[in-house]
């Protein structure tokens, strides 16, 4: 049998920005991600001029972000 590699652990979670602008869809994304114990949340953007103050801010490693909002 051959060795099976294992899952990467991760002391901290993933850092992510949630940037859409209807709040169900972020409401949804962020209830999704809750349940994930190598990914946080750590901010929400409703608009462009928000997201790049945000990522400016908090440096989150990933962005979720609706590509045509304002």
């Amino acid at each position: 049998m051959g060795s099976e590699m294992q899952p990467e652990v991760r002391s901290t979670p993933v850092s992510i920005v949630i940037a859409d602008d209807h709040g169900l869809v972020r409401q949804g994304l962020r209830s999704m991600l809750a349940n994930e114990g190598d990914l946080e949340v750590v901010g929400e953007a409703e608009d462009g001029r928000e997201v790049i103050e945000l990522c400016s801010r908090l440096r989150p490693q990933l962005v979720l972000m609706d590509v045509r909002m304002p």
